[in-house]
C-alpha cells in the first residue's frame, strides 16, 4: 500500500461479496480494484441513483399475462414481410374486416 492510499471497511451481504469476488477473479482483477472503480464512478458522476424496482400496475400485469399466454398462438403471428410496402398492405387488409 502506498502513502496516498487508505483502508475502507464496508459492510456488504456475504453473498454479494462472494458474487462480486467470483466475477472479479473471472475478469482477472482484485475486488479492491472493483471497489476503487466504483468510488471513481461515484465521485465523477456525483450522484447515486436509488429506487425501488418498477412493478407493472394491475392492468399492465393482465396484458402481460395475456401476451405470454398467446405467445405460441399462430393466430397472433404476422407473416414475414420482405418490404415495408408488404407490411402496409397486410395492415390495410386487416383493418378492412
Amino acid at each position: 500500500m502506498t502513502a496516498d492510499t487508505t483502508m475502507v471497511h464496508v459492510k456488504v451481504p456475504k453473498k454479494l461479496k462472494n458474487e462480486a469476488q467470483q466475477v472479479a477473479r473471472r475478469l482477472g482483477v482484485s475486488l479492491s480494484l472493483v471497489a476503487e472503480q466504483a468510488f471513481r464512478d461515484f465521485a465523477a458522476a456525483q450522484k447515486l441513483v436509488v429506487m425501488e424496482p418498477e412493478v407493472p400496475n394491475k392492468r399492465l400485469q393482465k396484458i402481460l399475462r395475456e401476451a405470454q399466454a398467446n405467445l405460441n398462438n399462430p393466430k397472433y403471428w404476422s407473416p414475414g414481410f420482405t418490404s415495408a410496402e408488404d407490411a402496409i398492405a397486410y395492415l390495410r387488409k386487416q383493418t378492412k374486416g
